[in-house]
């Protein structure tokens, strides 16, 4: 059983997951934080989602859920959506210290 705010449409890369910021307009009490991560949480697709004042910070799968299907979840529970933004979710992984198998150059070809 699918949720109503799900979509089949596939966007982004395979396997890549996607950061968004939403700001939501009005009051923004402990009780209303507590009721949006209530709403966003179970969501197919939402890895992780937290609020810090007026926004909302969504970690998702962009090949389960879209930005717009968010905001459609968020205004349908009552709540005044401003703005979102949404990018590609920064690699964790220190460019600088390679963790795989690093290749090995002979001396005198470096």
């Amino acid at each position: 059983m699918s949720m109503p705010h799900e979509i089949d449409q596939v966007i982004g890369g395979a396997g890549v997951l996607q950061d968004a910021e939403i700001a939501i307009e009005g009051e923004h009490s402990a009780a209303q934080g507590h009721r949006i991560l209530d709403l966003l949480r179970p969501i197919s697709g939402v890895q992780d989602a937290n609020v810090y004042g007026g926004l909302v910070a969504v970690r998702f799968d962009p090949h389960t859920i879209s930005r717009d299907s968010l905001r459609a979840a968020l205004v349908d529970a009552g709540f005044r959506v401003a703005w979102i933004t949404v990018q590609p979710v920064a690699s964790e992984i220190d460019p600088l210290r390679p963790t795989g198998p690093i290749s090995r150059v002979p001396a005198g070809k470096r």
